[in-house]
């Protein structure tokens, strides 16, 4: 990664200039294999102990590892970054890990839904069938307002300019975080909760600089939120006297959303000098509008290339952009899902400036919200079992055609699958999701595998992997379509075990 040049960067109403980075030119660091000490200047992401998977490793100050515990986390930020978190004030991470909410908070949110009319469930009652591509399209902005509504509270700027205070409480609904996501360098950062997702790639839908692929300066940060059928189920699952943790141990971990269970998530994009580099693709050339950011302590080095790992330690405080929100709904009552895919479907949304959502224009929410553009809605894992809104652009390889280019519409409807701007070209949202649990072993997670991970191409490829599962009792569990445990359990599992036992991610 390449020294960071001091830029200006709009971020509400105001100009900051921002910082170079504490860990700035190669010459200056340490690479992970000479040095193991953790801290500013060499590995500085948490060490690698997961002796609670409640707490977030990276921290903005001293911080004990646990009730039970003398252990005090300190904090990995480098000065001139901490000196910069007290500048713009930034506040820390807050996990949302109150799965259950008391009564007098639940009816608050109650009173606050009735009294702005509001549902709890909006898309029930609303006789839509996800096969029909006008409801689809429907569903897919009823949601993006869902999963808006109540975050903004605390922000009194007018057009809601205080990025940084969003998406930490919400006065409407329950909301909750996964925990066990807190260790390795892709582990949450301390201001947003961010992990670390996947590199950017010039793809069908964002053009990304050569320059930038070749220095690997472009990677995904992420995190996603959980409404309360689902947080419900995971007051069940971590429960430590509840009888689901020993399974997970012996590598046999059930997990089941209940109907009406539905996740968002945030998607960044970490590349330094995000606004110049993709000019265009953020800004719009008719009005100053630029891309939704946070500031973040995160990484920018991909985290799939070998040769340079050692880059991926190293975090200092950026800006980053919001290319891409998906969401996940499981839902029998919504008409057309499939019963196979246990009633789940998936959306996916970019930023388009050229993009407005009618269905968010009332709503007092940061303006390039409401450009967060629907790229479809997939309900099955076949062809023709994805729809591909007019306009949209899709990322799921056919055939060859120039990249940044978008897909032929004649194509788009019966020959591609669903796929997120910075997802896996070759794979699918329910594609990559249904595997959650399933690779919970070495076996499907090998090169050679029969099936390899997220790579599900139709109905009739994932019934013959659930098959080949069964094959091998006690090695692998379901996490019901949830990736984000999918990650935390192995996490879990891995917690006591020596490095050489370790169970791997799957590969991207």
């Amino acid at each position: 990664m390449k020294k960071l040049k001091t830029q200006t960067v709009s971020f509400g109403l105001t100009a900051l200039v921002s910082l170079s980075g504490c860990i700035s030119s190669e010459k200056n660091r340490t690479p992970a294999r000479e040095n193991k000490s953790v801290g500013c200047g060499t590995l500085n992401y948490p060490a690698d102990s997961a002796e609670n998977g409640f707490v977030v490793l990276d921290v903005l100050q001293p911080t004990k590892l646990s009730r039970n515990s003398n252990k005090v986390i300190q904090p990995l930020m480098c000065p001139e970054d901490q000196a910069k978190v007290k500048e713009l004030d930034l506040k820390p991470y807050n996990p949302l890990f109150k799965f259950v909410e008391d009564q007098q908070t639940v009816a608050k949110k109650t009173k606050n839904r009735n009294r702005q009319k509001i549902k709890e469930e909006p898309w029930v009652g609303e006789n839509l069938d996800v096969t029909n591509i006008q409801d689809a399209e429907k569903l897919a902005k009823i949601l993006q307002r869902y999963i808006f509504e109540g975050w903004f509270d605390a922000d009194k700027t007018q057009g809601k300019t205080q990025y940084d205070s969003h998406f930490r409480s919400n006065s409407l609904r329950t909301w909750c975080n996964t925990p066990w996501l807190n260790v390795t360098e892709k582990g949450r950062e301390a201001i947003h909760g961010l992990t670390k997702e996947f590199p950017i790639r010039s793809t069908h839908v964002y053009t990304v600089p050569r320059d930038v692929e070749m220095t690997e300066d472009a990677v995904t940060w992420g995190i996603s939120f959980f409404n309360k059928p689902v947080c419900g189920e995971y007051a069940n699952f971590f429960n430590e006297k509840n009888a689901m943790l020993p399974t997970i141990t012996d590598m046999r971990p059930q997990f089941k959303s209940p109907d009406g269970g539905l996740a968002f998530k945030l998607l960044f994009n970490t590349m330094p000098d995000w606004q110049n580099q993709m000019r265009g693709q953020w800004t719009s050339s008719s009005q100053d509008l630029k891309a939704y950011n946070w500031w973040t302590h995160v990484s920018h080095a991909r985290q799939d290339d070998g040769k340079t790992a050692h880059d991926e330690s190293i975090r200092e405080l950026s800006n980053v952009a919001l290319v891409q929100i998906d969401i996940s709904l499981k839902d029998s009552r919504l008409k057309g899902t499939n019963p196979l895919l246990k009633n789940w479907i998936m959306l996916t949304y970019y930023f388009d400036p050229n993009f407005k959502n009618e269905y968010l224009a009332d709503m007092n929410i940061p303006e390039p919200l409401k450009y967060m553009r629907p790229v479809g809605l997939q309900y099955g894992l076949g062809a023709g079992e994805s729809h591909i809104f007019n306009g949209s652009r899709n990322n799921h390889l056919i055939k060859r055609l120039p990249l940044g280019d978008s897909l032929p519409p004649e194509l788009d409807r019966y020959a591609t699958r669903l796929n997120g701007p910075v997802d896996n070209i070759q794979g699918s949202c329910l594609g990559c999701h249904a595997a959650a649990g399933l690779r919970f072993n070495v076996g499907p997670m090998t090169k050679t595998s029969k099936h390899p991970p997220m790579t599900f191409l139709s109905n009739q490829d994932y019934v013959a992997f659930l098959k080949d599962m069964k094959k091998h009792p006690g090695i692998t569990g379901d996490f019901d379509f949830n990736m984000q445990l999918d990650k935390a359990m192995r996490n879990f599992v891995n917690r006591n075990r020596p490095k050489e036992q370790k169970l791997e991610e799957a590969p991207k």
